[in-house]
């Protein structure tokens, strides 16, 4: 089947997935790759590639520097996966910077033109709140509105708490004035939330942030922003963007409004999206797509090996070898579940990651015992499922890993089930 090969969509992380080492192996093995680091660090009068390489990290953790980093892995990522592979998303999306770092690899600008002005947004970022004034806290455990009560009620006079992302069903950040998110953490602590500070003195994606939105919109005025080869969503509207003037405004809103992240996750599996690319060091993306919607196949193509499983996705979705036992599979996957011995001694976190797991297990299974199939959806739901409960159960990674393996060959799943890890 080929129905996942048409329709895939492009993620550029963001701020934070920085790390000393990210690039160095693609740049290594792909000459594509190297031209990307050489034509960024052109542009910006400095040693990209070697700052990516050899950091130190205090230096690429710093917004200016780490910002047009991040932007040069993804587009780095994109052109190996484009020019190796012959890809062509049809949507992309990225988070906070990433969004940027997506619309360069639409087309909107050219790396040497979108690096600079990476740079400028970093440095206006830095620039818009004094050293301490700004803070960020990551929630979780609750939903969005409860976070967005407790900020309201935490907010004084210039002193603003907000949403800036709204990450997942089960995490979001708050960012603003250190006093105000000080305040609804406390809150959100009482309300039952599980609130952990962000080592981020930026407040971004909040009010706080209007100097940065003004300077950035001055800088966007000294480039060309050209029409998207395909739609990207905008953080601070979810809607798809191809046109100038649609970029512009979003880029500058973003900056004061919140990255609506979990919406865009639902916006592409609405539109028909079946697999996602991450392109760009770690796997944060990738992760948060494989937790809200198991039945897409997620890859995170920053490194050769992200690269190569790609390659092999496509060409096993080509010429599958044996088909997949989809019936026996699903009872399997109970079967592996029920018979695991459990370690885990947190109730609350069992009834979390095991008891609900298998009850959403039972019932894909039930519905397969009812039609006598199970469709591609529903193998990965459910081998996501099983992935979940071994981990709740505190099975270490090597035994989780031999029992994915051998479950997916011995029902040949392999092909469908590329990118299930342990």
């Amino acid at each position: 089947m080929r129905d996942g090969l048409d329709k895939v969509a492009l993620l550029c992380p963001g701020q934070g997935s920085q790390h000393v080492g990210m690039g160095q192996a693609l740049a290594a093995a792909f000459p594509t790759a190297r031209r990307a680091f050489e034509e960024a660090s052109e542009a910006l009068g400095y040693d990209v590639a070697r700052l990516c390489a050899e950091g130190p990290a205090e230096a690429l953790d710093q917004t200016e520097r780490s910002q047009p980093a991040l932007l040069t892995c993804s587009v780095a990522s994109w052109r190996v996966l484009s020019e190796e592979l012959g890809l062509s998303p049809a949507a992309g999306a990225g988070h906070s910077l990433g969004e940027l770092s997506a619309l360069a690899c639409a087309g909107v600008l050219s790396l040497s033109e979108a690096a600079p002005l990476v740079a400028a947004r970093g440095r206006a970022m830095q620039q818009a709140a004094p050293p301490g004034s700004g803070r960020m806290a990551a929630v979780f455990g609750l939903p969005v509105d409860q976070v967005e009560a407790a900020c309201a009620a935490s907010s004084r006079p210039g002193e603003p708490a907000c949403v800036a992302t709204n990450n997942s069903a089960e995490q979001t950040v708050i960012s603003g004035a250190a006093a105000a998110v000080e305040r609804a953490g406390q809150e959100l602590t009482r309300r039952g939330g599980v609130v952990h500070p962000l080592k981020i003195s930026i407040p971004a994606h909040s009010p706080l942030m209007a100097p940065a939105a003004r300077a950035l919109e001055e800088a966007l005025d000294r480039v060309t922003v050209r029409e998207a080869a395909w739609p990207v969503l905008a953080n601070a509207t979810n809607e798809p963007c191809r046109e100038p003037a649609a970029i512009r405004s979003s880029l500058i809103q973003q900056l004061t409004r919140p990255v609506r992240w979990r919406q865009a996750m639902e916006t592409l599996v609405q539109s028909g999206v079946q697999w996602v690319l991450e392109a760009g060091p770690r796997t944060v993306l990738r992760d948060l797509f494989k937790l809200e919607h198991p039945r897409v196949v997620a890859f995170s193509a920053g490194d050769p090996e992200g690269v190569k499983a790609v390659q092999a996705f496509l060409r096993a979705r080509v010429s599958a070898g044996g088909e997949p036992q989809r019936v026996r599979f699903l009872a399997r996957c109970l079967a592996i579940a029920a018979a695991t011995r459990n370690t885990s001694t947190d109730p609350q976190r069992y009834a979390l990651t095991v008891v609900e797991p298998h009850r959403k297990l039972r019932e894909i299974r039930r519905v397969a015992g009812e039609s006598g199939t199970a469709d591609d959806a529903a193998l990965r739901e459910a081998a996501e499922l099983l992935r979940r409960i071994l981990r709740g159960k505190g099975v270490p990674e090597p035994e989780r890993r031999a029992s994915l393996d051998a479950l997916r060959t011995e029902t040949c799943t392999q092909a469908l089930l590329p990118d299930l890890e342990p």
